[in-house]
């Protein structure tokens, strides 16, 4: 349980003297953990066809006429 909640980035910051610091949770951790499976899964489908160059989708095509 130590181990998830020194994970937490998500903390609040508490400042009682000059030497504050960040309150963490077990919440907070499992939500850190979670935010960062979310980013390396998001970043992996919707960078595939820049890194595999397969399919790549267009936002907007332009079209000549002759």
């Amino acid at each position: 349980m130590q181990f998830i909640t020194n994970l937490d980035i998500l903390g609040k910051q508490y400042q009682f003297n000059i030497h504050g610091g960040t309150f963490r949770t077990l919440v907070g951790g499992i939500l850190t953990i979670l935010l960062w499976v979310g980013t390396i899964v998001l970043t992996w489908y919707f960078g595939q066809d820049i890194y595999l160059k397969q399919q790549p989708n267009l936002l907007e095509r332009n079209r000549y006429l002759e």
